[in-house]
């Protein structure tokens, strides 16, 4: 009985101990909160060896909505099967995107060719096909700076 007594003695005085560290938490972060923020200092980098630059740095993307239309309206590159009004063809990137690959890098290929594409990769997909995309990429190019008067 004595024991329990005690123990209990001893958690009333743990709970007024801990009731008291949290009434001086409050009070200190309420007086923080009335007094001036300090003035934030200018962050600067550690000082140590700078990375070389990059190889081949990264280019930055550009965007042609008026020619990837062009290109969804193109036969497919591959099978040459052409674009449907509810079916285009989509433009693939011979590019990607996240490396910077400028929408004037993509041709046109149809649903079946594009996963065809994308699950051989361009080294197998070139030794089957027999095409070389980036040839067809310079023709399409050239045909549509002739068609809408760009250099």
């Amino acid at each position: 009985m004595i024991a329990a007594k005690k123990k209990a003695a001893q958690l009333d005085a743990f709970k007024e101990q801990r009731q008291a560290k949290i009434k001086a938490q409050f009070a200190r972060r309420a007086r923080l909160a009335k007094e001036k923020p300090p003035a934030q200092r200018p962050m600067v980098a550690p000082a140590g060896p700078k990375s070389p630059p990059r190889a081949n740095p990264k280019q930055k993307r550009i965007k042609c909505p008026q020619y990837l239309a062009f290109v969804r309206l193109q036969p497919c590159a591959c099978c040459r099967r052409p674009s449907f009004y509810e079916d285009k063809n989509q433009p693939h990137h011979l590019y990607t995107v996240g490396s910077g690959g400028s929408d004037f890098a993509a041709v046109p290929l149809c649903a079946i060719c594009h996963a065809i594409w994308h699950n051989t990769g361009r080294h197998t997909f070139k030794k089957r096909t027999g095409i070389d995309l980036e040839a067809v990429n310079k023709a399409l190019v050239a045909r549509w700076k002739t068609k809408n008067g760009h250099q």
